[in-house]
């Protein structure tokens, strides 16, 4: 079955830049990020989208940050991703890829 192009899923975060640790955790309902770059000329956003590819095994291309740019609260767009997917992808979450 293929993807229909045109789906749009979406998801909050909320960043922890300037973390010991990269990772992604699921709490109640929802994700912090834990990111290792600061906060300086959108390095922390580029560590997110990195992190959450790399989670995902799904390009950057398809994964957009369209709230909260300079905000530790980030809405995400995922494409061609299915919502029922990305829970599932996240349900296994709390390892720690791209660990540095």
């Amino acid at each position: 079955m293929a993807k229909d192009p045109k789906v749009e899923t979406s998801l909050e975060f909320r960043v922890h830049p300037g973390s010991n640790k990269r990772e992604i955790v699921s709490i109640d309902g929802g994700y912090n990020a834990y990111l290792t770059a600061r906060p300086i000329d959108g390095q922390a956003n580029a560590d997110l989208l990195e992190l959450v590819s790399d989670c995902l095994k799904s390009p950057k291309s398809k994964i957009e940050i369209v709230k909260g740019h300079h905000s530790q609260t980030k809405r995400l767009v995922f494409r061609e991703l299915f919502a029922l997917e990305l829970s599932e992808k996240f349900a296994t979450l709390n390892a720690r890829p791209g660990d540095n």
